[in-house]
């Protein structure tokens, strides 16, 4: 057992995919930049942190990822043992009653969430032809356009050839 597997199983998130990424740097500027890179990534981030840096890491997970659902976990594993389940936001209003900090942290933070595009065939088929200007051969455009956006190549191919009638 470790602690991070303890905390992702007992957060209530998302289990699979899921992204280790251990200790984030100590300095704000390159703790922020960590974030950033991280912040598309589709699976549960777990984060370590130490108890006297918690506030801070929150405050920066909250302004560089948003305020996403989190599950604070301290002292697996040990008989104070802690989960504080909420938002981001939450967590950080949460911790700052408290003083004086103890306790090793394993931060669970949801993936990003999903926003599913709507586009209807016409603007389909627009991205289509927009590629096809730009020199790409009209079946890779239509395959290109058909996986990114799932929807059947069929569709597209048979609404563009009416359309060139």
């Amino acid at each position: 057992a470790n602690a991070a597997l303890t905390a992702l199983i007992a957060s209530g998130l998302p289990t699979q995919p899921f992204f280790f990424g251990g200790f984030l740097p100590k300095s704000a500027k390159n703790r922020k930049e960590q974030l950033q890179a991280w912040s598309s990534v589709p699976a549960t981030l777990i984060l370590y942190e130490a108890p006297h840096r918690i506030k801070e890491v929150l405050k920066d997970v909250l302004q560089v990822l948003g305020d996403r659902k989190i599950c604070l976990a301290r002292e697996l594993t040990k008989i104070h043992e802690e989960f504080w389940r909420g938002m981001t936001s939450g967590a950080l209003e949460h911790l700052q009653v408290e003083e004086n900090i103890r306790g090793e942290f394993v931060i669970i933070l949801a993936p990003p969430e999903q926003k599913e595009e709507h586009y209807t065939l016409d603007e389909l088929l627009q991205k289509v032809q927009d590629l096809i200007q730009d020199g790409v051969p009209k079946k890779e455009a239509l395959a290109e356009i058909a996986q990114k956006y799932k929807v059947p190549k069929r569709d597209l191919y048979n609404e563009l050839i009416k359309r060139e009638k």
